[in-house]
């Protein structure tokens, strides 16, 4: 009788998939589908308190063209913001759509305009430009192999795919992810990864810190899950930070892959009080979802399926 092959190890499933996210951006690029994302904003302090300092919780909704855009060996995720709040964005003139034309390093410097650009879209005091739904998969691309220790975290199942989650710790310094002073900032997370075809179904990205409030603040971080205080004054002020962005993966049946489904996020941090001029803690919770995927060939055509 026949013996099963053995399981493989997370070393070899790890390998599979950094294949995989090597040729996806080969596969996928250069398409672009539609974003379709909501931003809600919440202060430290709730009830009255938030209401008299003029500073409700507010939302903010964006539409925006997603692509995955091949950059020299590698490519990149974009976000190009058009409608904001029900509102056109007045100046965009297309620019997403030149980065398929010119040289690559014509593609880079677009990209980076566009990085720039939607950054101011983003809504709340918590500063970050990582918050692209394939932002994770960066950490599998083979180069980046080295920066990370993988384990295995369990199993589940995703669309009837039975997955293996795979968790991940960044241990090499610089940081792919880094403060607006250039700290480093070491990231970790889950990979729901097909342990045979290595393919991605889902990814977590999660980076954290530890931050203070001014002296006397009413902000009250302990409602909003800060360390638990122990009356040594200093530990009172201590705020837990943390950004979480989470991707889900379906099939598109026309373009034959995987693309992103759906982005949820979830940031707490530090901004001042606009009446009192005190650190209070802000909260951010994110949900986009994706769809009309279109492939274009690399003279920004239209790909027919």
């Amino acid at each position: 009788m026949a013996q099963s092959p053995p399981p493989p190890t997370v070393e070899q499933v790890v390998e599979r998939a950094q294949r995989y996210v090597a040729a996806y951006g080969t596969e996928l690029a250069p398409t672009i589908g539609v974003e379709r994302y909501t931003q809600r904003v919440a202060n430290s302090v709730a009830g009255a308190m938030a209401v008299a300092s003029g500073e409700r919780p507010w939302t903010r909704e964006t539409v925006a063209e997603f692509a995955l855009v091949p950059v020299n060996d590698a490519w990149l995720g974009y976000r190009d913001v058009f409608e904001v709040d029900g509102k056109s964005v007045a100046d965009r003139h297309d620019r997403l759509s030149q980065l398929f034309m010119g040289a690559p390093a014509t593609a880079i410097e677009q990209g980076r305009k566009i990085a720039d650009e939607s950054a101011r879209y983003n809504a709340g005091a918590v500063q970050r430009n990582f918050n692209v739904p394939t932002m994770a998969l960066m950490f599998l691309h083979p180069s980046h192999a080295g920066r990370c220790r993988f384990e295995r975290a369990g199993s589940d199942t995703i669309n009837g795919t039975p997955v293996w989650k795979i968790r991940y710790r960044e241990t090499r310094e610089p940081t792919m992810i880094r403060t607006s002073e250039g700290a480093n900032v070491r990231a970790s997370g889950i990979f729901w990864i097909d342990p045979v075809l290595g393919r991605v179904w889902k990814s977590s990205l999660e980076v954290k810190g530890v931050a203070e409030l001014d002296g006397g603040s009413s902000a009250m971080p302990e409602s909003f899950g800060a360390k638990a205080p122990d009356h040594d004054g200093a530990s009172e002020r201590r705020v837990d930070t943390y950004s979480r962005v989470t991707t889900l993966y379906a099939l598109d049946a026309r373009l034959g892959l995987l693309v992103p489904s759906e982005m949820t996020e979830e940031h707490q941090g530090l901004a001042a009080n606009r009446a009192t001029g005190r650190d209070r803690v802000i909260r951010i919770s994110c949900r986009a979802t994706y769809s009309e995927f279109k492939k274009f060939d690399a003279s920004g055509r239209l790909i027919q399926k």
